[in-house]
């Protein structure tokens, strides 16, 4: 025979992302990134740094918030001035 109890739960929070804001210019997204229904647009500028051996590794990742438009009004002028050239990779499927 099972015999139950009702017991106490303390009710948990969970920390989840709400949207994302761009840090230059304050613009936030409606959910987890800056897409509408079919478009896809998410802005990514990220730095790994670490060590990758066979038996294990260790990565620290940087990441900068910035929404599509800083992205193509203020970062792509600024990288094209400090004598960067964009990297641009189109894909079909």
């Amino acid at each position: 025979m099972r015999v139950t109890e009702m017991i106490d739960v303390p009710a948990s929070k969970k920390e989840v992302l709400a949207y994302i804001k761009c840090e230059l210019c304050g613009a936030t997204s409606k959910r987890d990134d800056w897409s509408q229904i079919y478009n896809v647009t998410e802005p990514e500028v990220t730095l790994r740094e670490g060590t990758n051996y066979p038996e294990g590794g260790c990565i620290t990742t940087t990441r900068l918030d910035i929404c599509p438009n800083c992205f193509k009004q203020k970062l792509i002028p600024w990288f094209v001035a400090q004598g960067g050239t964009p990297r641009v990779d189109e894909n079909d499927w």
